[in-house]
This record gives structure tokens, C-alpha cells and sequence, in this order.
């Protein structure tokens, strides 16, 4: 029985070192293949990010009204995208010093401003609120 039982340690001490053996194999496997999924992943960010990146497309210019033409200094029949003419008012309010002092994220409009925006009594303002005042003052090519 004493020859069994070592024939079966023996036996019992192979399978466990086979087995042992096998699971590193197995774990440093499943490590190589992690890394191989985080480098794909940033690889598909990169990608991402250059696709996105082109996909913008330039700004119509738009036919700008006579009041804006006139408030803006500009000539009759003038073509400007809706960035160009936010950031011709935008320009107006700092060199009209309109900002308001404590938040410079607000201005408070004067009179020729208020008339263009169509506000009647002038209140504090973001720069964010400009979009909306002039779109009514810009119109489509024909």
C-alpha cells in the first residue's frame, strides 16, 4: 500500500504542478491580451478624433439687414457668417465699453445696441444672448 500511495503523491504532485503550469501560461495570455486592448482602444480614439475633426463644414455668409449694415459700419448688400457678426457686436461692446465691471461675461446694452437687439429696456446681457437679437437681422442667400 506504502508503494500506492506514492504512486499516487507522485501522480497527485504532476497534475498539480501541470495544472500550475498551465494557469500562468493562461494568466500571463489573458495580460498580453489586455494590453492589446488598450493600445486598439487609444488607437480607435485617435481615430475617432481625427474623423470628427473633419467633419466641419464652413459657415454660410448671410445677407446681413440694412439696420445691422448701418450699425456695423458696413456696405450695402454686405455677406457675413453668423460667427462674423457676433464677433463684430462682441467687438462694439468691449470698444463701447458696455461690459459690465464685476461679471465681464454680462454687458449692458446702450441705445443704438438695444435698437438693433429690439429690446426696449435694456437689462444685462450675456454674450451667449447675441445669437438671438441679430438672427432676425440675418436672412439666407438668394
Amino acid at each position: 500500500m506504502a508503494q500506492t500511495t506514492t504512486l499516487t503523491m507522485e501522480n497527485l504532485d504532476t497534475q498539480f504542478t501541470d495544472l500550475y503550469t498551465h494557469f500562468n501560461t493562461t494568466s500571463k495570455t489573458i495580460r498580453v491580451m489586455q494590453d492589446d486592448l488598450k493600445a486598439l482602444y487609444r488607437t480607435f480614439k485617435q481615430v475617432d478624433k481625427i474623423s470628427r475633426q473633419r467633419k466641419k463644414k464652413p459657415q454660410a455668409k448671410l445677407s446681413l439687414s440694412n439696420e445691422l449694415e448701418k450699425f456695423l459700419s458696413l456696405e450695402k448688400g454686405s455677406q457675413k457668417t453668423k460667427a462674423e457678426v457676433m464677433k463684430m457686436v462682441s467687438t462694439y461692446i468691449k470698444e463701447k465699453n458696455l461690459q459690465v465691471q464685476t461679471d465681464k461675461r454680462k454687458f449692458l446694452p446702450n441705445k443704438e445696441l438695444s435698437k438693433i437687439f429690439g429690446v426696449k429696456k435694456p437689462q444685462n446681457m450675456t454674450f451667449v444672448e447675441i445669437n438671438k437679437h441679430v438672427s432676425h437681422h440675418l436672412s439666407k442667400l438668394e
